[in-house]
């Protein structure tokens, strides 16, 4: 069976403060994954420490580098 992955790619919608309170929210719900699941947080750069850290002792979450820019 293949792992079903769940991806919140954040692009540049949140400010330092929102991210933190977003992740202390899914971090109190204690959501148990099945093993063939996975959770991956696509953050900006300047986040990606935060969630790293945030989601350190969170298994099936992982954490996804990405770049962005506000222009095309």
């Amino acid at each position: 069976m293949r792992k079903q992955i769940a991806a919140a790619n954040w692009k540049m919608n949140c400010t330092l403060e929102q991210a933190n309170d977003l992740l202390d929210n899914l971090i109190k719900e204690n959501i148990s994954l099945r093993p063939d699941r996975e959770v991956v947080i696509a953050a900006p750069f300047p986040y990606l420490m935060l969630v790293k850290e945030k989601l350190k002792d969170q298994p099936g979450y992982t954490v996804a580098a990405k770049n962005c820019y506000s222009q095309p």
